[in-house]
């Protein structure tokens, strides 16, 4: 299967696989900067504190063009 993908992909998925060790440590580095919230940061890995509902989720997105929509009078 990875043969069959672009390249650009092939390399993408390698250096994001790469980077995952360093994840950590970047999150600690931003944490010192000021440039992440103390209380929020398990959701940088993935992690919430919300409690999902039972049932079934949908959602959808719009894309960004909605917003370039000329306005009406």
């Amino acid at each position: 299967m990875a043969n069959s993908l672009p390249m650009t992909l092939r390399v993408y998925r390698g250096l994001s696989s790469a980077v995952v060790p360093l994840a950590p440590a970047l999150i600690k580095r931003r944490l010192k900067q000021g440039k992440e919230d103390p209380a929020r940061i398990g959701e940088r890995r993935g992690l919430s504190k919300d409690i999902r509902p039972p049932g079934r989720w949908s959602g959808f997105t719009a894309p960004a063009s909605v917003k370039c929509w000329p306005r009406r009078p």
